[in-house]
């Protein structure tokens, strides 16, 4: 999620996510947040998904640690993070 977040993974899988505020052209509080929007889902099964659970886990990390410009620096302080909301 932090590289389709970034813009640096390829285009088949990033097309899978999509970030609120290019589905919105006004202002809503998860797209302040540089969150990814839920797709539609019918099923149980399609809640399993990685499209659906990775938007999950992303916007429940904190944007502190969301917004890192640095993976090496993400990856550590997400670890941190995990460590004390585990």
């Amino acid at each position: 999620m932090y590289d389709i977040s970034n813009n640096s993974l390829a285009s088949p899988i990033s097309g899978l996510f999509q970030k609120t505020k290019t589905r919105h052209n006004y202002k809503t509080r998860q797209a302040t947040k540089n969150e990814f929007s839920f797709p539609l889902v019918n099923t149980e099964c399609r809640k399993k998904s990685i499209a659906f659970n990775g938007i999950k886990i992303w916007n429940e990390i904190p944007l502190e640690i969301r917004s890192m410009s640095n993976k090496a620096l993400f990856k550590r302080n997400l670890f941190q993070w995990l460590l004390q909301n585990s």
